[in-house]
């Protein structure tokens, strides 16, 4: 089976535009296997929690990243990000004790909340030298990992680019190989390689490279994002989320990331997080993405909302009716 059916230029921040990461050719059964996807995963709607996050000087923060832990623990039960002005929101909360961790690229802060239905909003101020180093965690950064790599190695990772971007795939395997001859430790070369080799449907070896990636360079966020596509393609919902999550914390305007945790969103049964998440996947990317409104229609199939399922289905279609995935949006319209 081949994954990705077909794998569009930017991998990385040097190339021109953005990779698919789970394009429809990577969800070939999605029809069928949602049918036998367990509804038994949601937790008690019982609380909300909203708030604001600002800078020193009082002006909103966007995009910082939400998230509620439980207290004591690394888990994360929700995530989400703030609005324009600085805004947040999060349904569907047991009753309980929470640590509540705000992060824009390298600034953080943190509350320990109880969640007791629908208290006061809370407020998180980032200092100015924080929010002034936010862009520090994005993918335009060259990390202290990425400044080792030899200028040899660099140009062939850069040949691999120009390859992958004309979709000549064997050419850009050749001069990932050639790139990892000189450094082996390589993130972004050993990423690379892990993509092309899901694409020929191997997976185990994808995910060695791509934890390979991780151990040589922690902070490279594609390598997360990719380990989330693996797992949502042999259907471990939970470890792609966790990965993904890494992933978008290092990178929260990543299309690709929250596009992936929409997959795994859907595959753990939290409808509500795979649409809010396949939502800003859209909000992100630079250019349509077909595939959005398959996984879209399938959220609303889940929920049994057909008419917008339907609607999302035909929109599909007509921006993608070659894809892989194709034939069985056309079988499940017909349904």
């Amino acid at each position: 089976m081949r994954f990705w059916a077909k794998i569009v230029s930017s991998l990385v921040p040097m190339f021109a535009a953005s990779i698919a990461l789970g394009q429809a050719g990577a969800m070939p059964g999605l029809a069928s296997d949602l049918q036998g996807m367990r509804n038994n995963r949601s937790l008690a709607s019982v609380g909300v929690l909203a708030g604001s996050v600002r800078d020193a000087s009082n002006r909103p923060v966007k995009d910082a990243r939400v998230e509620v832990r439980l207290l004591g623990s690394a888990q994360t039960v929700a995530a989400a990000y703030t609005s324009g002005d600085g805004q947040f929101e999060i349904d569907n909360l047991p009753l309980g004790n929470y640590e509540v961790v705000i992060t824009h690229g390298l600034a953080q802060d943190r509350q320990q909340i109880a969640v007791e239905g629908s208290g006061a909003p809370l407020r998180f101020r980032l200092s100015e030298a924080s929010t002034a180093d936010a862009k520090a965690g994005t993918s335009s950064t060259v990390s202290v990992a990425e400044m080792k790599v030899p200028k040899k190695a660099r140009q062939h990772f850069e040949k691999a680019s120009e390859a992958l971007k004309k979709q000549n795939l064997d050419e850009a395997a050749r001069q990932a190989e050639e790139a990892l001859a000189i450094y082996p430790r390589y993130a972004q070369a050993l990423t690379l390689r892990g993509i092309l080799a899901m694409d020929h449907g191997q997976l185990q070896q994808a995910l060695n490279d791509f934890q390979a990636a991780i151990n040589s360079d922690p902070g490279y966020a594609m390598a997360y994002i990719a380990t989330g596509a693996a797992y949502n393609a042999i259907g471990q919902y939970d470890l792609a989320a966790q990965s993904l999550d890494r992933g978008q914390e290092l990178d929260p305007r990543s299309w690709q990331a929250h596009f992936e945790m929409s997959k795994a969103q859907l595959g753990r049964q939290d409808l509500d997080a795979a649409l809010r998440e396949v939502n800003r996947a859209e909000e992100l990317a630079s250019a349509p993405f077909a595939p959005i409104h398959l996984v879209r229609a399938h959220i609303y199939l889940s929920q049994k909302n057909y008419p917008e399922a339907t609607a999302e289905l035909e929109a599909y279609l007509q921006k993608a009716p070659q894809d892989p995935g194709a034939a069985d949006a056309r079988k499940t319209l017909d349904k």
